[in-house]
């Protein structure tokens, strides 16, 4: 970044970081490498945080726009991030602390924070269905692929057509009246975003 040196910059331990061009070149600009604990994640807990929030972002902008090309909207994500109030200071977005302007979203999101709170307040505390639920589906995979980390995690809605095993089970249908069978472990309600 020019004007602004980095002094430190601390990574995982990831071949990325971990290889001999990148500390060579950490030492060409003056920067000190540091390296977190290997699998300890709450080291990295902000920049995990970080990443989530910013990976939902995406996936927003994705199902509104080029929803298989996630690198077009990294950048929109992460304007949007920094241009959002933060209650860890004082509801004041990172562009205006850094920045000290204030920026106009031409395109926010659509849910504004007082919506969001809201909506969240109105889900249920606890996976109770029943027939005629609307509900999401957790798409199962198999380890933690790299290609997998854009993908949505649940796909849906469906609705609860049949109840088994005492509310453990359910036969959902999809909008295209296709049908399959679920664990309770493996859905969560769904409602519409208010109008």
């Amino acid at each position: 970044m020019p004007g602004f040196p980095i002094k430190t910059l601390r990574v995982d331990n990831g071949t990325e970081f971990t290889s001999k061009e990148f500390k060579e070149f950490c030492k060409s600009i003056g920067t000190k490498l540091t390296f977190g604990n290997s699998f300890s994640s709450k080291a990295g807990g902000l920049v995990e945080r970080l990443n989530g929030t910013i990976k939902q972002l995406i996936k927003i902008y994705m199902t509104k726009d080029k929803p298989n090309k996630w690198t077009d909207h990294v950048d929109k994500a992460i304007f949007t991030y920094n241009c959002s109030p933060h209650s860890a200071i004082n509801n004041n977005s990172p562009h205006e602390m850094f920045i000290k302007l204030s920026s106009n979203l031409s395109n926010p999101l659509p849910l504004n924070n007082k919506d969001r709170e809201d909506l969240l307040k109105s889900q249920p505390n606890f996976p109770y269905f029943k027939v005629g639920d609307s509900v999401l589906r957790k798409i199962d995979r198999i380890g933690r692929q790299v290609q997998d980390s854009m993908k949505p995690y649940f796909d849906g809605p469906y609705t609860i057509i049949e109840e088994a095993e005492h509310r453990k089970s359910f036969t959902l249908m999809a909008n295209d009246g296709s049908t399959r069978r679920s664990h309770y472990d493996k859905l969560k309600k769904f409602k519409f975003p208010p109008d």
